[in-house]
């Protein structure tokens, strides 16, 4: 497990070299973002140590594009027991913006 963050950490940085690491780590097949994403890591740790997985349901968000971890953020927090505080916050926000 410490190899795999290694290479994770090292692969991480978002510039042309990422890519090609991303690349090489998927064994050859360049991903459609730079960057070292959750299948690699993932496939190359099932090679090398037995891991556990469990199937939830739910839905999924991409963090990674504009207000994505917002989005996602927003999702938890309505799905939480402080759903109406959240909800009056946000309308009080959206009241206060509006002006």
């Amino acid at each position: 497990m410490e190899i795999l963050a290694h290479e994770v950490e090292q692969a991480g940085a978002a510039s042309a070299k990422s890519a090609e690491r991303t690349a090489s780590l998927s064994g050859g097949h360049a991903a459609k973002k730079p960057g070292i994403h959750l299948t690699t890591a993932l496939a190359k740790l099932a090679v090398r140590e037995r891991y556990l997985a469990s199937e939830l349901q739910g839905r999924r968000y991409d963090i990674g594009v504009k207000y994505g971890l917002l989005t996602a953020q927003l999702a938890l927090a309505l799905d939480g027991n402080n759903r109406d505080e959240v909800l009056s916050g946000l309308v009080e926000l959206l009241a206060t913006r509006a002006r």
